[in-house]
């Protein structure tokens, strides 16, 4: 069973290692790139399920970049979740078990995650601002859209027939290896190779 309290804690530290005490914005802002990231790898995943629907015998040649760009999309706007919440305060838990699926809207709603990042950045602003409310009905607003981008998330995952905390784990297993001190331009192809030279290792070794 994925312990989604236990993952914050490590992704907590994680960060902190890696870039110091940073304000609970520099998440914020990676969610919301992740959101539109989403979007876009869904735009082009849906432009060649079309295409193949209009073209059936090109089935052989799909291409599974897209989907894996969504999937993976999917894995960062968690993590980034995971440190926003690290941040301020709050578990990432509380949002997940709070999580509503409203069978009343259409699948198009449901794969249309931009309007919460305008609603993540709309209410942070205004807080900031200190205008258009106190800071803690902006807070609410934000904890709501919390646990509707993870609802959304795991819709799509569920469509794509895959387990929403199966990818959390396994994008923050290729993350947690990535030392950003150590190689500021590329951490992640640094990690990555390292987890191929592992495995390529373990291949060598079998009997």
């Amino acid at each position: 069973m994925i312990d989604l309290i236990a993952i914050q804690e490590e992704q907590i530290a994680w960060s902190q290692r890696n870039f110091g005490m940073q304000s609970y914005r520099q998440p914020l802002l990676g969610m919301i790139e992740e959101i539109c990231e989403l979007e876009a790898a869904w735009r082009t995943r849906d432009t060649q399920m079309v295409s193949i629907l209009n073209h059936p015998t090109s089935v052989a040649a799909v291409d599974p970049k897209p989907t894996d760009e969504v999937l993976d999309a999917i894995g960062d706007i968690a993590i980034y979740m995971l440190d926003y919440c690290g941040k301020r305060g709050w578990q990432l838990k509380t949002f997940w078990d709070a999580r509503q699926f409203r069978n009343d809207e259409g699948r198009e709603f449901w794969w249309n995650l931009v309007p919460h990042a305008r609603k993540l950045a709309h209410h942070d602003l205004k807080s900031s601002q200190g205008i258009r409310g106190t800071q803690e009905e902006h807070d609410r607003e934000i904890m709501t859209t919390l646990s509707a981008i993870l609802a959304h998330a795991e819709f799509i995952c569920r469509y794509l027939e895959r387990d929403f905390l199966t990818i959390l784990n396994d994008v923050w297993s290729k993350v947690r290896l990535r030392d950003w001190t150590k190689n500021r331009a590329n951490a992640h192809a640094v990690a990555a190779q390292q987890v191929v030279d592992g495995t390529n290792m373990a291949r060598s070794n079998d009997p």
